[in-house]
């Protein structure tokens, strides 16, 4: 019998890893399934041949023109190389050369690629950073769509990597979680009122668009910016914190993935006054507020 033959016959097992599952062998062909998420450097086909003593040599001939494959050359075992992805390819065909004693054979090795739900793909957003001066890049459209909050500050995309067409509906959903949270809706200004409004932010949950919301629902919010805020060269007190978005596919039903990316944002407190009402700091209320907010 050839011995390449006998070695395919009965050699040939399933590979350890529970990601890749042999299915069929004959004397020529080898059919194999594998996630795309594997390992790199996987076993993803055992050796073909145990004695490694004979004059045997293995080599690929075609098929892994972006080497996402490496084979031992003494033995014929099988490596991933090279990450793989189910939406950039689905399925390689292998053509493996096994010369023993200057006769070689063919083999066929063809490897289906699992689909497996990926989470989404946040592009980058580049970090919020409004200064008083920038109101004037804004005209009076765009100043009036800041204040009804119908303006969007950031457009957020995400993709579903499993989604081949990047214009399809993506059944993406956004949204936003605010660091120190918590701590905003525990601030009290006077008399245990608390303010209701703890964020300048808000983000469509299926655009993804970044709006700006009012901040300034009366005093005590008012006073609880400038509390937090900080100055900076300037001398503008503004408001500098950091929050996640989240985009989760499917529509963010029970069975969906996350992605969570980290936006930092520093927004001057006179670039909102300029779209927003705020107290004037010489209302004799605003004062007698400051001072129970300060005591000052």
């Amino acid at each position: 019998m050839d011995p390449a033959s006998h070695a395919l016959e009965n050699d040939v097992s399933t590979p350890t890893n529970d990601k890749a599952t042999l299915i069929k062998t004959n004397k020529s062909i080898i059919n194999l399934k594998i996630a795309e998420n594997t390992e790199i450097d996987t076993i993803i086909l055992k050796k073909l041949i145990n004695n490694t003593n004979i004059n045997t040599r293995y080599i690929i001939k075609n098929g892994n023109d972006d080497n996402n494959f490496k084979i031992n050359i003494k033995n014929g075992e099988l490596r991933l190389n090279k990450s793989l992805d189910y939406e950039k390819k689905n399925i390689y065909k292998l053509k493996i050369a096994n010369t023993i004693n200057n006769t070689e054979n063919i083999i066929i090795v063809s490897i289906n690629i699992i689909n497996i739900d990926e989470a989404p793909v946040i592009n980058y957003v580049v970090p919020i950073n409004f200064t008083e001066n920038d109101i004037d890049k804004f005209n009076g459209e765009e100043i009036s769509m800041l204040k009804q909050g119908e303006y969007c500050i950031r457009n957020i995309k995400a993709f579903d990597p499993d989604i081949k067409n990047k214009n399809d509906n993506q059944h993406i959903v956004y949204t936003i979680d605010i660091i120190g949270k918590n701590y905003f809706n525990k601030f009290q200004c006077f008399k245990n009122q608390t303010i209701e409004k703890t964020w300048y932010l808000n983000i469509d949950r299926k655009s993804g668009c970044l709006k700006l919301v009012d901040p300034f629902e009366n005093y005590c919010s008012y006073y609880f910016w400038l509390y937090i805020g900080k100055i900076d060269n300037s001398n503008d007190s503004y408001i500098n914190q950091s929050f996640y978005i989240n985009a989760y596919d499917k529509d963010a039903k029970a069975n969906s993935k996350k992605t969570t990316i980290f936006v930092q944002s520093k927004i001057s407190i006179s670039f909102l006054c300029r779209i927003y009402n705020c107290p004037s700091q010489n209302d004799a209320k605003a004062n007698y507020y400051f001072k129970l907010i300060f005591g000052k």
